[in-house]
C-alpha cells in the first residue's frame, strides 16, 4: 500500500527553503555593499589633494568644491608629472568679488599656473578658465609645461633657468 501525500507533508519543506533564500539574499546584500571581495577598486576617488597640488590665491580649494573625480584627476596630474615638477601651484583669482566668494559651475577665474622644478620653474601667463573647464585645462597646461621645459633644457645643453614663461 502506498501512502498518499497531504499538502501537510510539504508545508514543512516551505517554511526552511523560504529561510535559506532570505538568508542567502542579505549575506550577498552585505557582501557587495560593504566590498568585502574588493570588487570597487577602480571606482574610488581621492578625498583630498595631495602637497604638491596647491591652490592659492583669493579662491581656496574649498570654495571650488572638487568632486572626488577632480581630486583624483588633478593629483594623478601631480603624480605623472612629479619626476619632473615638484609642485603645481595654481593661483586662482576672482577679479572684483570680495567675500564671500561663491564659485558655480560656470564662474570664470583668474588662473596663474606655476610649474616648479629643482632650480627653475614653468610660469604660464594668466588666463581666464571657468570653473567647468578647470581640471582640463590643467591636464592641457601641464601637458604643455612638460613639452615647454624639456624643448628649452634641451636647447640650452642641459642647464638649468630660472625661470620660463608661457
Amino acid at each position: 500500500m502506498s501512502t498518499r501525500k497531504t499538502k501537510a507533508d510539504h508545508k514543512g519543506i516551505w517554511g526552511p527553503l523560504v529561510t535559506l533564500v532570505l538568508m542567502l539574499a542579505i549575506g550577498a546584500v552585505v557582501v557587495f555593499q560593504t566590498d568585502l571581495l574588493g570588487l570597487k577598486k577602480g571606482s574610488r576617488y581621492d578625498d583630498e589633494l595631495l602637497s604638491s597640488v596647491k591652490i592659492t590665491g583669493t579662491i581656496k580649494a574649498k570654495d571650488l568644491k572638487l568632486t572626488g573625480k577632480e581630486i583624483t584627476s588633478l593629483n594623478a596630474l601631480s603624480r605623472s608629472y612629479g619626476d619632473l615638477f615638484s609642485t603645481m601651484d595654481m593661483n586662482l583669482v576672482l577679479e572684483n568679488k570680495y567675500a564671500p566668494i561663491i564659485i558655480e559651475h560656470d564662474t570664470t577665474m583668474v588662473l596663474k599656473l606655476t610649474c616648479s622644478a629643482q632650480d627653475s620653474e614653468v610660469v604660464f601667463r594668466s588666463r581666464e578658465v571657468k570653473r567647468s573647464e578647470l581640471v582640463k585645462h590643467m591636464e592641457r597646461s601641464m601637458k604643455k609645461a612638460e613639452a615647454e621645459f624639456k624643448r628649452y633644457r634641451e636647447g640650452a645643453g642641459g642647464k638649468q633657468f630660472m625661470r620660463l614663461v608661457i
